[in-house]
Order: C-alpha cells, then sequence, then structure tokens
C-alpha cells in the first residue's frame, strides 16, 4: 500500500506536465469513447448474461480442479 502511495507520487509531476497536451476537448472525446466501448459490458452484467470464456486445451499432465487426489 506505502509502495503504490509512492509511485503515485513520483508519476504525478510527469503527468501534471502531460495535461497542457490535452486540452478538454480531446480529455472528453476520449472519455465519451471508452465509455461506449463499455456500453456492452454493462448491458450483459445488467443482464445477467456472459460469454463464456473459450474453451482451452490442457496441457498433458495437468489435473482438474474439480478432481481430489483420493
Amino acid at each position: 500500500m506505502l509502495a503504490a502511495g509512492v509511485f503515485g507520487l513520483l508519476i504525478a509531476y510527469p503527468f501534471a506536465k502531460a495535461v497542457r497536451f490535452f486540452p478538454p476537448l480531446v480529455s472528453g472525446v476520449v472519455i465519451t469513447v471508452v465509455g461506449l466501448a463499455l456500453i456492452g459490458v454493462g448491458v450483459n452484467l445488467v443482464s445477467g448474461t456472459t460469454r463464456r470464456p473459450p474453451v482451452t486445451r490442457r496441457l498433458r499432465g495437468s489435473r482438474s480442479p474439480r478432481s481430489s487426489s483420493s
């Protein structure tokens, strides 16, 4: 937790200097595009429908998390 705080303080100064290159119009457009891209995710979460993750092949010798060792 302390390391994250120190990291945040160290990286804040360079980002504060870079803000002048991003006027409010650019920042607003970026935030809007990200929000629009996440609409589909929100709709799926609200409706309770989720996509199943792709099925991947297991490596040889790996065990299923449900299998017991006894």
